[in-house]
């Protein structure tokens, strides 16, 4: 039978997560990108590839090139035009779109009347940092309209567990506890926290590369973190070797 490239002949096909794809895979798959032709399982019959190929994934490919889990020549041949995009909590204003969007898929697929939501649940929805970015949202969307008790998903549909989390958070996906329990998240004092820690949290620790980031020197960047040590903020761990 057809496979998919033969399948998505004259359009497009999507390799989704290409990084974990295995050697012996990308090999064949090396094949088909330069020669543009494949054959049926069992054929020796070859037949033109006319697809376009979007591959995305989530991993370092060049790193993993590096590391000899992904193949050089295949990573160049797919290297032509590069997407980035960026997790969901750096585009939070997507939300309330993408919120419209799975409402009524999921209100059509499980045939429930949901009118809309409510103000007060897009803001917590906004306010949680999606860790599990669009798919995370997609699933909690999806619960909310299976379980919702009224007409319209309000805040007492968002579950617990982001509900908790997005009232303990403030801008920068910072918490108010590594914030010193939010204080002065209001103040100018507490802005500069949450660059600073949220730089912290970008680069894993590496206090150099926060610094270089935020635009201050490294001496600066120590002497706040000590201020924040000394009220008993916690901060994301350097490590070793990331000073």
């Amino acid at each position: 039978k057809r496979g998919i490239f033969e399948a998505a002949s004259h359009g497009t096909i999507l390799l989704d997560e290409i990084g974990e794809c295995p050697l012996p895979i990308q090999a064949k798959l090396l094949r088909v990108v330069e020669t543009k032709r494949a054959s049926r399982l069992g054929s020796l019959t070859e037949y033109p590839i006319h697809a376009r190929i979007i591959a995305a994934t989530n991993r370092d490919l060049e790193h993993s090139v590096e590391e000899g889990t992904f193949r050089r020549d295949l990573f160049f041949r797919l290297d032509v035009v590069n997407v980035t995009l960026p997790p969901l909590r750096d585009r939070i204003e997507d939300v309330p779109l993408l919120c419209g969007h799975f409402l009524q898929e999921f209100s059509l697929k499980n045939d429930k009347k949901i009118e809309g939501i409510t103000p007060d649940a897009i803001n917590l929805l906004s306010e949680y940092s999606w860790p599990g970015n669009i798919r995370e949202l997609r699933n909690t969307m999806e619960k909310m309209v299976v379980l919702a008790r009224g007409g319209k998903l309000t805040a007492r549909d968002v579950p617990p567990n982001i509900r908790d989390a997005a009232r303990n958070t403030v801008p920068g996906g910072v918490t108010k506890v590594e914030l010193g329990a939010g204080r002065d998240a209001g103040s100018i004092a507490g802005a500069e926290k949450i660059l600073i820690i949220a730089a912290l949290k970008k680069h894993d620790g590496n206090r150099t590369k926060a610094a270089i980031d935020l635009g201050i020197s490294r001496r600066t960047l120590h002497r706040k973190l000590r201020e924040y040590e000394k009220e008993g903020i916690t901060l994301p761990d350097s490590g070793p070797g990331k000073d």
